[in-house]
């Protein structure tokens, strides 16, 4: 399936966005991610996010950009990144405010579900986390328009992370 205009415009914002904060590299969807599994390497899942940001660190950054098959498309991608070891944080971007509530709500069920699956039988002091952040953003097509509110609103939602 083709990209759409808005997954265009958002992508060639975060490209610009990530020259500008002088990130490591900047992959896209062409650059595709192997998760293997740990007990047999055979077995692995073939990942292509909508754009990734790896910093120096060699932490990585994945933004995907949803506008169909929200539901399906959002549990498939915090899946795939948390059972990649080096995402560190998934940013989701939505058109609307309320696919921005839809993804939220989606992200924190399944993230309580797999914080409660990890610490099922452990006490409190050797709870485990799962070590990514997910982030909701609602970008409408006229913030896309100028390129120094986008980039403001994406230090926002960044500081502290890039």
């Amino acid at each position: 399936m083709g990209e759409d205009e808005y997954s265009k415009k958002v992508r060639d914002k975060l490209i610009d966005y990530g020259k500008y904060k002088k990130v490591y590299k900047i992959r896209s969807p062409k650059k595709s991610v192997t998760i293997r599994s740990p007990i047999n390497p055979k077995h692995f899942i073939v990942y292509k996010p909508d754009l990734r940001f790896i910093l120096n660190d060699k932490r990585t950054i994945v933004f995907e950009i949803l506008d169909s098959q929200i539901e399906t498309k959002t549990i498939s991608d915090i899946v795939r990144c948390i059972f990649h070891d080096s995402v560190t944080n998934l940013f989701f971007i939505v058109k609307t405010e309320e696919k921005m509530k839809k993804v939220h709500n989606i992200a924190r069920t399944i993230m309580d579900n797999f914080d409660d699956y990890l610490n099922l039988e452990e006490e409190e002091e050797k709870r485990k986390e799962i070590p990514l952040q997910i982030t909701t953003l609602q970008v409408s097509p006229t913030r896309l328009k100028n390129k120094k509110n986008f980039f403001k609103e994406m230090d926002r939602f960044t500081k502290g992370i890039i």
